[in-house]
């Protein structure tokens, strides 16, 4: 990984303002472009340190030094999952995919489960564009006790929680407009959606299960 710290996988969907992308990236980030994730990079001043895909829908870069992994365009993963699997192949534990929520809700889908894809190898990893961001909060591993989560107050910001992949048992919500304590959360029922930041700081946990955290600007 030589100094690179974190993955940041581009997608090739779109992601909103550039200007509110760009504060988040780091120098010592590892750019990973998925497919037309390419033209992205280009927008946002960046040299992407790969690129991987079937490169359908843009071609590949062709500057020196860019490792560029072609596949077939008929194949069982996606190209943002084909570029989380190069970042592991690197020994990266800290992923940022952006983009990806935007455009086809199959995607989108889609790269909620690479959130998952990452959190069942010990990895961690979240999706960010100009107007979102998506964390998975999953308990499987953190024993009885559960796991949590601290979101600093975001002005002009939504906070909702959603149970992925069936029921969240032991769901406590402080900090936030409207307060849970040890709830179970059902996928047949959004009520965790548009909570408000009240504090400064607001604090989520499960006991068991997952939970997609989306912090959606207003």
């Amino acid at each position: 990984m030589d100094n690179f710290k974190r993955c940041v996988i581009v997608t090739a969907g779109p992601m909103g303002p550039y200007d509110l992308i760009k504060p988040g990236l780091r120098p010592d980030d590892f750019f990973v472009c998925a497919d037309g994730g390419t033209r992205h990079a280009e927008a946002l001043g960046i040299t992407p340190n790969a690129a991987v895909g079937d490169f359908d829908s843009f071609p590949p870069p062709q500057r020196e030094g860019i490792d560029v992994r072609r596949f077939k365009k008929e194949k069982d993963e996606t190209d943002t999952i084909l570029a989380v699997q190069y970042g592991l192949e690197r020994g990266f534990h800290d992923f940022l995919i952006l983009g990806g929520l935007r455009g086809r809700i199959d995607h989108t889908v889609a790269n909620f489960c690479a959130l998952k894809y990452l959190s069942v190898r010990g990895c961690s990893g979240y999706i960010a564009d100009g107007d979102n961001e998506v964390y998975l909060l999953s308990a499987a591993s953190a024993g009885t006790r559960g796991v949590s989560m601290t979101l600093k107050r975001r002005v002009g910001y939504y906070v909702s929680a959603f149970p992925f992949g069936g029921k969240a048992s032991g769901v406590t919500e402080r900090g936030l407009k409207y307060s849970l304590t040890d709830a179970e959360l059902d996928n047949t029922f959004p009520v965790g959606v548009s909570n408000e930041f009240r504090d400064e700081a607001a604090v989520v946990s499960v006991r068991e299960g997952d939970l997609l955290i989306i912090l959606s600007r207003a």
